[in-house]
């Protein structure tokens, strides 16, 4: 017990020095991410269609 109430004090006195995005940041961040998703999107679905084409020239 006296283990969890030491982490929850630490954890407390962590919490102000964290520094969150600014709004700006965060919209960049986020079309960065949708973005690089999408590249692994169209990527895994060009592969899954060439393989399945492959497939079924191979039957």
């Amino acid at each position: 017990m006296k283990r969890l109430v030491r982490f929850l004090v630490s954890v407390k006195k962590e919490i102000p020095k964290i520094k969150w995005p600014s709004k700006k940041e965060m919209i960049k961040l986020s079309i960065s991410t949708l973005f690089i998703v999408f590249i692994f999107v169209v990527f895994f679905g060009g592969l899954d269609l060439l393989l399945g084409a492959i497939k079924m020239v191979i039957r």
